[in-house]
């Protein structure tokens, strides 16, 4: 997406955007989480594929890589893994702020590349549900890619 921006798969991420914003025309969603049956399956491309799309069409974009176990947003992105992740965030050791860093794209990315004892319980966190609520409200897209199911 980023080096053929008018092929037919950025349209159709353009398109799936379009589709998410008119699921509620009345309060269009600001925070949507992507999962799969099984790993490989291609979720985080799709993630990051979306959210590059969207952040150069102009929109402020957020992408959490919540697959804890198997984080690969930072390896699709070239993220820098000496910033703190969101194990560090959660845990209350680096604010929020620290953690968020741009890709190429100009989207906002918070990864995940340490190791959590117990990812179920930090993603269900109420931080975690307040890292969300925060975030929501600076960003026109919020996209939380989370483990298969």
């Amino acid at each position: 997406v980023l080096t053929k921006p008018l092929s037919a798969y950025a349209e159709a991420l353009r398109t799936v955007r379009t589709a998410i914003h008119f699921s509620n025309v009345d309060a269009p969603p600001k925070v949507v989480i992507v999962t799969s049956s099984v790993p490989g399956e291609g979720k985080t491309t799709f993630c990051v594929s979306l959210g590059r799309v969207l952040a150069k069409g102009g929109n402020k974009v957020l992408l959490i890589d919540a697959d804890m176990r198997r984080p690969r947003v930072r390896t699709q992105s070239g993220a820098d893994t000496s910033k703190p992740d969101l194990a560090q965030v959660l845990a209350g050791e680096a604010p929020a702020s620290a953690a968020v860093q741009k890709d190429a794209s100009g989207m906002d990315m918070i990864i995940a590349h340490t190791k959590a004892p117990n990812p179920q319980d930090l993603l269900a966190s109420q931080q975690m549900e307040r890292l969300i609520q925060n975030l929501r409200g600076s960003y026109d897209l919020v996209i939380i890619d989370t483990p298969p199911v």
